[in-house]
Order: structure tokens, then C-alpha cells, then sequence
């Protein structure tokens, strides 16, 4: 079927319109979006989808054909998938595609050798695990394992030392948005920042900022070492 238009309003549903010719019904279809439960390999050969009935399905992507094809192919990695029963929330790859990071609505956070899937690391955090990133290796420094974000429901943000199974700090929220919590996280792919979005509490104002505090804070460049500490 044809799509030819599509609509995001605010909130979790978009709407997508198609049809019309050769005996096709023109249709309007609605779905609910759930960010994290889907992730492409970087090799751009496989899709990981995680379903909220628990485990994951895993799809080779054919791109030889006039269109893409997605064949399954779950049935034979449903061994290596036993670890990963939980509801999933969040999923992300190392650059490389070596490791696959998941995170689940029981808090729980998984890394994961990929293909094998063969487990090296599991934390336990306070609450859902609801968005990660990993950071990319730039050089000009010191070689170390693959460092992992994370956002918790509670809000918070912590940075993961995968190598050594360890955390490495807890970002703290900015002077006058200690109420706000942490929503989202991701690296830069060009420089060693991380970036968060953070959402406030309802029925709160922002801070005011003043424009010599706005004017001079331009001028510096944004890292996260600032705030806990810690250098990518």
C-alpha cells in the first residue's frame, strides 16, 4: 500500500494515510509509540526488536531485492535469547556492533556480546531502565572500555565503565533544576559530550537565567566531565 502522508500531533500517536488505486481502500491508521524498542545492528544487516509481552525478536534485513524484505529469524537464536525475558525498555549497540546494551521495566541492564548474545554484564538499577547510549571512542586519549549512559524512570542518569563492571558517577541536575529529572541520553558522535534532555515538574517554572549568566555560558563548551566528573 502507497502511504502518503503522515501526522505526529502531541502525544504518543502519530497517524499514517495511504491507499487509493488499483482496488486499494484509501485507509487512515493510528499506533501508539514506544520509544527504545527497536534498534538496528550498525552493521545495518539485522533490526532487535524488544516486546512488551517480554524477550526480543531478532530480523535479518534483504536489501537486494526492489524492496527491503525482514525475515525472521528468532527460532534459531532462541537459546541465546533466554537472558532477555523481561518487558524491554530500552536497547543500544557499541558503535562497533560488538556489544548490545538492554534495558528492562524491572530495572535491570544487560550487556550482551552480539551475535552470540552471550551475557558479560548485568546491573540492577532503582527503577525502569528508559533510555541508553553508548559513547564512541575518539582519539587523543587514553584507550577504555566501552563507557554506557543510562536513565532511569526515577530520573536519574548514571555512566557505566563496562570493561571494568563498575559505575563511574551519577550526573547531578544543574543549580536550580534539582527538582527536574533526567529524561534521555545520548553521546555526541564527534566529540566527547553527552547530551540529556530533562523534564521538569508539573506545575513549576523554569529558573530564570540571566543574560550575563546566558551570555557567558555560550562561550563554553558543554561537558558533562563539568558535572560528575568524569571524562569520555
Amino acid at each position: 500500500m502507497g502511504l502518503y502522508g503522515a501526522a505526529w500531533p502531541l502525544g504518543d500517536h502519530f497517524f499514517v494515510c495511504g491507499g487509493g488505486g488499483h482496488g486499494l481502500v484509501n485507509r487512515i491508521v493510528w499506533a501508539s509509540f514506544r520509544g527504545g524498542r527497536m534498534v538496528l545492528a550498525p552493521s545495518g544487516s539485522a533490526l532487535i526488536l524488544g516486546m512488551n509481552d517480554g524477550g526480543v525478536r531478532r530480523f535479518q534485513l534483504d536489501l537486494s531485492g526492489p524492496s527491503p524484505r525482514l525475515i525472521e529469524v528468532s527460532a534459531a537464536f532462541t537459546e541465546r535469547f533466554q537472558c532477555l525475558q523481561e518487558e524491554v525498555d530500552s536497547m543500544a549497540f557499541t558503535p562497533d556492533g560488538a556489544l548490545l546494551a538492554v534495558g528492562f521495566s524491572t530495572g535491570d541492564l544487560k550487556v550482551l556480546a552480539y551475535p552470540t548474545m552471550k551475557p558479560l554484564v548485568h546491573w540492577k538499577l532503582e527503577s525502569d531502565v528508559k533510555d541508553l547510549d553508548f559513547a564512541w571512542q575518539h582519539g587523543g586519549g587514553p584507550q577504555q572500555g566501552p563507557l554506557l549512559a543510562t536513565v532511569c524512570d526515577k530520573g536519574t542518569c548514571q555512566l557505566w565503565d563496562v570493561r571494568s563492571c563498575s559505575a563511574v558517577c551519577q550526573l547531578q541536575l544543574p543549580r536550580g533544576l534539582e527538582r527536574a529529572k533526567f529524561s534521555r541520553c545520548r553521546f555526541s558522535r564527534s566529540a566527547p559530550i553527552l547530551y540529556v534532555t530533562m523534564n521538569l515538574v508539573r506545575g513549576r517554572r523554569p529558573p530564570r537565567i540571566k543574560p550575563a549568566e546566558c551570555s557567558s555560558r555560550a562561550t563554553e563548551r558543554p561537558r558533562h566531565a563539568e558535572v560528575c566528573g568524569a571524562v569520555v
